[in-house]
């Protein structure tokens, strides 16, 4: 036992000394490096709570807009365009720009919104819109 103790060391050893040589040699060239390296604190990630005026969180990780910001509305008008008073109230329909399908008080409708920064464009999907002046029921 004692031999073999002693083989595993004389193998173990030069191996153990490289090593340690080469984390002496590292350290030495952090002190007399000429760079600085900053220290970094990890931070656990914060979701937002607050969003900006006219959007509102949705309790996860998202802010979404307001019915009047652009909203898509397709699902909460029960997958139906135009009027949609108990989602986008009494003076706004649920549209999408230059969707064919859509119930004739979206043609002409305005105030589309288009958000670039998300990629979103208003002829993707329904928002709450204002009708064309002179649409009926409105």
């Amino acid at each position: 036992d004692a031999l073999r103790e002693g083989r595993l060391l004389a193998a173990v050893d030069p191996a153990m000394s490289k090593l340690s040589h080469s984390v002496l040699e590292y350290k030495r060239h952090i002190v007399e490096s000429k760079l600085c390296y900053k220290n970094t604190i990890k931070r656990g990630r914060a979701r937002p709570h607050v969003c900006r005026e006219g959007f509102t969180w949705d309790g996860g990780d998202r802010c979404l807009p307001g019915f009047d910001r652009g909203a898509e509305c397709w699902m909460p008008c029960g997958k139906k365009a135009g009027h949609c008073p108990g989602f986008c109230g009494p003076d706004r329909v649920c549209c999408r720009r230059g969707y064919s399908k859509d119930a004739a008080e979206c043609k002409g409708a305005v105030g589309f919104i288009d958000y670039a920064r998300a990629g979103r464009s208003s002829r993707d999907f329904h928002q709450c819109v204002l009708p064309a002046s002179g649409a009926a029921g409105i």
